[in-house]
């Protein structure tokens, strides 16, 4: 009967160990990408979005400014954000890494900030290309932990939890979608954290969240919601030349400082919200 009771309880450790083994086990970066619904499902060629899009400022009416945004990707690296109003619009364009923002044809940076960071997880849908764009954020892609995210267990790409000291990157466990992107403050920058949440299925096994919130040292800055969404499978659905940098900058005009070249990250990333609305409400009065 010992011996029975000796055996029982080797059987138990076994199996406590083996869970506890298989629970413990954090699977790299690119098999996490390579599972997110996005990464899998890549018969989506473009993919074109409306967005509500509220910008939140104590200087604004009412502490808002609220404009509808189409945002469309041209997969694999082109992206294009547009806000139109009557008398111009904003511009925010995307193309093979390089990068453009001008309000009502005035160029006013080539550099993006960590805000507009939020994208990419979207954009790049190879593991490879993902893992090469998130590194150059800063994102340490070969570290990865266990995470809790209110109810929601997560691999935390970046960091090991729960320290909140390095750039990183949630991942839902059970579903593989993004949950959060945060960006820890520095010399040159404020702590930025941005949500990612109500997730959609928009078509072809694609999910893209419903609402995407912005915050700066743990204040939201920024929301995007979504509100309708259309995408093709060709890959000429979108003429190329819309994303074409180089020729925008033939017809543009640049209105950037010298001494703002070549600096993504100066200032506070709400100041520069605020002086992009700024800039937009003045071009629009």
């Amino acid at each position: 009967m010992f011996s029975k009771i000796i055996l029982i309880f080797q059987v138990a450790v076994a199996f406590m160990g083996c869970v506890s083994h298989a629970f413990a086990y954090v699977p790299p970066a690119e098999q996490i990408f390579s599972l997110m619904p996005h990464q899998k499902h890549r018969q989506i060629r473009v993919l074109v979005l409306t967005l509500e899009t509220t910008f939140y400022g104590d200087d604004w009416p009412d502490g808002l400014r609220a404009f509808t945004e189409t945002v469309s990707y041209l997969y694999p690296d082109r992206f294009l954000s547009t806000i139109k109003a009557p008398s111009g619009k904003k511009l925010y364009v995307v193309q093979e890494g390089k990068s453009l923002v001008a309000i009502d044809q005035k160029i006013i940076s080539e550099e993006e900030s960590y805000i507009d960071s939020y994208k990419d997880i979207f954009l790049y849908r190879s593991p490879e290309s993902l893992i090469d764009r998130l590194s150059k954020v800063g994102i340490d892609t070969k570290t990865v932990s266990f995470g809790r995210l209110e109810d929601k267990i997560a691999y935390v790409i970046g960091a090991v939890y729960p320290d909140e000291s390095h750039p990183q990157l949630w991942v839902e466990k059970d579903t593989f979608r993004p949950l959060r992107l945060l960006f820890p403050p520095s010399d040159n920058s404020e702590k930025i954290e941005i949500r990612y949440d109500h997730y959609f299925n928009i078509g072809r096994g694609m999910w893209y969240p419903g609402r995407i919130t912005f915050y700066e040292n743990d204040k939201p800055v920024k929301e995007q919601a979504l509100k309708t969404y259309k995408s093709s499978s060709k890959d000429d659905a979108f003429p190329e030349y819309m994303f074409d940098i180089e020729e925008l900058k033939k017809s543009y005009t640049s209105v950037i400082e010298p001494e703002q070249r070549g600096d993504a990250s100066a200032g506070s990333e709400l100041d520069d919200v605020k002086q992009t609305i700024d800039d937009f409400q003045k071009a629009f009065e």
